[in-house]
This record gives C-alpha cells, structure tokens and sequence, in this order.
C-alpha cells in the first residue's frame, strides 16, 4: 500500500517561464487564490472519500509523508489545507509524526498561516 501522497494545489501568482506544470494563474492580490481553492479544495475531498482505500476502511498502514506541491500551495488558506489533512486521517490514515511538506513562496506566507495542527 502506497506510504506517501502527493497532493497538487495548482495556483499561481503568475506563470514563471521556465514552468510547464498544470497551474490557475490567479494574480497578486492577497485572497486571490481563496475561491478557486476552496471548490477545487471541495472536489479533491470528495475523490478523497471516493477512493477505494477509503471505501475499504483505514485498516492499512497510515501515510509516512504528505507532499503539497503545485502550483504555489502557500495560496491555499490554512483551513483548506487544515481540511485536506484531516480527510487524510480519516480516510487513508496519516502515521502521528508523518512528514508534511508544503512547497512555498517566502513571499506568499508565514507561520501565522500554518494550519493549527501543524508546527514548523
């Protein structure tokens, strides 16, 4: 059974030149990713509980590492990637000192952005 999991949270301030990655452009201003997270957000929870390891039940061994990529996920609102974590738990099961990686731009977040239940 699979022991990570890469979740792909594709917006963008502005496509870079060099990038050829599945991306939404959203623009410079703060929030600007808000609404297009929270329904793709949406529709990714829904796959989620739709998967067959979910359908199965946990009962497999939990994830060692969740990977966000993108896309800038440090756009995502930490309640977003709060709830992404949490369907996580309950339908794939994440191991109590799982590594979590979010790729980030230093000019997109801070700490003050980091969902409750995760320290840096």
């Amino acid at each position: 059974a699979p022991r990570a999991c890469y979740i792909h949270l594709p917006f963008c301030r502005r496509r870079c030149y060099y990038c050829d990655f599945p991306i939404q452009v959203v623009g410079d201003k703060p929030g600007a990713a808000d609404a297009a997270a929270e329904q793709y957000v949406g529709l990714l929870l829904r796959e989620m509980r739709a998967s067959p390891r979910a359908a199965e039940g946990v009962g497999t061994a939990p994830l060692r590492s969740v990977y966000f990529g993108g896309g800038t996920p440090s756009l995502t609102p930490p309640a977003l990637l709060a709830a992404i974590l949490s369907e996580l738990r309950s339908t794939h099961g994440v191991e109590e000192h799982a590594e979590v990686t979010l790729e980030m731009d230093p000019g997109t977040f801070d700490a003050d952005r980091l969902p409750p239940d995760i320290s840096c």
